[in-house]
């Protein structure tokens, strides 16, 4: 298999793009299945954040796992920060 070579649900041919400079978007874990009226419903849910991609035998996505991503980040956030007005020196 391959970036090339992808089926959707109903097993067509859906041609890719490989995932070139997508580096920091999100990695989405998406669901798509037929009710039994024959719709599609699709849930999604974010996973983490992608930074590579490889050719292995079929071919991979990697990334930071989301959970890792907000326990870095929440400590940033929860720092109180100063607001400090800009001085600003007259030329003369």
């Amino acid at each position: 298999m391959s970036w090339d070579n992808l089926i959707d649900p109903d097993g067509n041919k859906i041609k890719r793009h490989r995932p070139e400079g997508m580096s920091g978007s999100g990695l989405w874990y998406v669901v798509a299945h037929k009710d039994f009226l024959g719709r599609y419903n699709i849930t999604s849910h974010l996973g983490g954040i992608m930074h590579e991609y490889k050719m292995y035998k079929y071919p991979v996505l990697i990334g930071t796992p989301i959970r890792k991503v907000i326990e870095y980040i929440k400590p940033i956030l929860e720092i109180p920060y100063k607001i400090q007005k800009p001085t600003f020196t007259s030329r003369k």
